[in-house]
């Protein structure tokens, strides 16, 4: 049986926060602020680096680990391109500062406000490199939760359950008296509901015809009702 929500837990990419301008978009702008012509960036290439990152950015575990795969990136990026060394690592090191091209999904900032206020105990359970806290705290978001359960910094990914009793353990909470949400039906919704939580779907890049909410004004009337349950 479903206990008294007590908790609350949340993903943060395309959650509590996403993109201010699409990824094509933020990677020109990065290229401009750092003096690189964003026509050296060839389309191709761009596709293959992005594969290449993903393989990589699971094995960053500390700043400088991320630091350096933020370079290895923009040299991925730049390949076959006439851009010098120092432009290389510059681009990397604009790159490393990519939680200022995040922003707060709209309405977000006060809903965890009021949560907090109304007592439930927040926090997080990501997939995320090393600077999480670093872009948690960039957007003023960090201090709603207390507990910030970075894939980092435990060497394992959502949907591993053990990152979620680690968020389940820190606030004292049982499965049953906390509701997970997160934009991603696998990652987040499937695992959470495996462990007897109640999972909340929230969808705000609308990639999902099965999600509960897309805004959170709608979030909000889920939550309430999941409360008054």
């Amino acid at each position: 049986m479903a206990g008294t929500i007590t908790t609350i837990l949340w993903d943060v990419g395309g959650t509590l926060m996403d993109w201010a301008t699409p990824g094509d978009d933020s990677l020109a702008c990065a290229c401009q602020a750092c003096g690189i012509d964003p026509a050296l960036l060839h389309p191709a290439t761009v596709a293959q680096a992005r594969r290449e990152y993903e393989l990589d950015e699971p094995t960053w575990r500390t700043a400088a680990d991320e630091r350096a795969g933020w370079r290895r990136h923009a040299a991925a990026l730049l390949r076959g391109s006439p851009a010098s060394d120092a432009e290389v690592a510059r681009l990397g090191d604009q790159l490393d500062r990519y939680f200022e091209g995040y922003a707060p999904i709209a309405g977000i900032a006060d809903l965890l406000a009021d949560l907090s206020a109304r007592g439930f105990k927040q926090a997080v359970v990501s997939n995320w490199p090393p600077s999480l806290t670093i872009a948690l705290d960039h957007h003023d978001l960090s201090r709603h939760f207390t507990a910030v359960i970075c894939s980092a910094d435990h060497e394992i990914l959502k949907p591993d359950a053990r990152l979620f009793h680690m968020a389940l353990t820190a606030l004292n909470a049982r499965p049953e008296d906390a509701v997970f949400i997160g934009n991603d039906p696998l990652l987040d919704i499937a695992p959470a509901n495996a462990l007897g939580m109640r999972a909340i779907h929230f969808d705000p890049r609308r990639q999902h015809a099965t999600r509960d909410a897309s805004d959170v004004e709608a979030l909000r009337r889920v939550l309430r009702a999941l409360d008054d349950s």
